[in-house]
């Protein structure tokens, strides 16, 4: 789901940081087979919402996503600051 969303976000973020062009290099964030986004993740939300989960269960799967994505702004912060920005950025002039 949140590939769809907020992803979408990091996408922009990496092709800023990494100066890339079209979908080179964040074709992970591309969904061809969804013709329609926001009834995908209508569909997607009410097939989790059946899933029977316990509290604690629930707490570890928001938990893991949110350090998943706090993991996804640290690498992206370190390539804005990094000599493998500055590698990329050279290798793209070649």
């Amino acid at each position: 789901m949140r590939d769809l969303s907020g992803n979408q976000i990091l996408k922009n973020v990496d092709k800023s940081v990494m100066k890339l062009d079209g979908d080179i290099g964040t074709e992970f964030y591309v969904f061809h087979e969804i013709a329609d986004e926001n009834k995908f993740k209508i569909m997607y939300r009410n097939a989790l919402d059946l899933i029977p989960l316990k509290d604690s269960q629930e707490s570890l799967i928001i938990s893991e996503a949110n350090m998943d994505f706090n993991l996804n702004m640290e690498i992206l912060q370190e390539l804005n600051t990094s000599f493998v920005k500055i590698f990329l950025c050279f290798y793209q002039t070649q």
